[in-house]
């Protein structure tokens, strides 16, 4: 099974998070992304949040079966970092975000967490 380019994956995400200098809280949203544009949008399902977000193109070594939404974690501020649709090897980092820089600099060293997404 192939992803095509455009298609809205869905991802429940447990907490609150941030992408380019917005605040969302947790819930359940629909991520598209735009290779055209090298953008990303989330909207949410069960709040009233959409938003688009630069990215650029990272690669894989290995391909992914699955959608997942990585974010980069200090302390109890999640970032989103990469989205990863599947079977696709390309996936797309997010810029890092003027808010992400700060606390970054003030935090020892970041974690990563995963987000499953599905169809």
């Amino acid at each position: 099974m192939v992803f095509a380019q455009g298609e809205y994956l869905k991802a429940n995400i447990p907490f609150d998070f941030v992408v380019a200098d917005r605040d969302l809280p947790a819930g359940t949203y629909l991520v598209q992304c735009r290779a055209e544009s090298n953008s990303v949008i989330l909207r949410g399902v069960d709040v009233k949040v959409a938003l688009i977000a630069t990215t650029n193109s990272t690669s894989a070594a290995k391909l992914p079966r699955e959608g997942k939404l990585i974010f980069t974690r200090y302390g109890n501020s999640y970032f989103l970092a990469e989205i990863w649709t599947p079977w696709n090897r390309t996936g797309n980092a997010l810029i890092k975000s003027k808010a992400e820089r700060e606390v970054a600099a003030q935090a020892a060293q970041g974690g990563r967490t995963e987000v499953a997404m599905s169809r």
